[in-house]
């Protein structure tokens, strides 16, 4: 990340991350809305409730199968339990106070009786934790998720999360309105 980066966020009218700041008081304002449990989404949005909101990584594991493959941002690839856990908790570990909404699900069948599941998530929390990113800056940070999910016989054989981990940095350095 270049300081040339946070110079241009810094630079200009600051309103014009207001979004940003909005973003994060209605995410600390929701209430956690989870979809419907005959919902093919229920089961993997309760497992992402349960790590990032209540911490119980071994409870929201059992959303997935034994030998899950979960992609993440910067080429994070693992399989199984643990490796989905890791990312899950890589995130959650960073952030005080995290607060969680689920924005969107959608879902839709695939040959062979998979489903595919997609959910719109955003994270918000207090950057208080040194890991992947860093020291703690003790800035608000706002993660935009989508999560892709295969789900097999109800359980998560694959995940794959997207969002801009970019952004997030630039947060910490105390751009894009930090």
């Amino acid at each position: 990340l270049s300081g040339v980066q946070v110079k241009a966020d810094l630079a200009g009218d600051p309103s014009r991350h207001a979004w940003r700041h909005e973003w994060i008081a209605t995410v600390r304002d929701s209430t956690l809305r989870l979809p419907p449990k005959d919902h093919p989404a229920a089961a993997p949005a309760n497992g992402l409730a349960l790590a990032l909101v209540e911490d119980l990584y071994g409870d929201a594991a059992l959303a997935c199968a034994a030998g899950v493959e979960a992609r993440w941002p910067s080429n994070r690839r693992g399989w199984g339990h643990a490796a989905w856990i890791a990312y899950l908790l890589q995130l959650r570990s960073l952030l005080h106070r995290p607060s969680f909404s689920l924005d969107h699900w959608a879902a839709r069948p695939l040959p062979h009786g998979d489903v595919a599941v997609a959910i719109r998530w955003s994270l918000a929390g207090t950057h208080a934790g040194a890991g992947v990113w860093g020291s703690p800056s003790h800035k608000d940070i706002l993660v935009l998720a989508i999560s892709h999910f295969r789900l097999r016989g109800g359980l998560v054989v694959e995940d794959i999360t997207v969002f801009d981990e970019l952004a997030v940095l630039r947060q910490i350095v105390g751009g894009l309105g930090a």
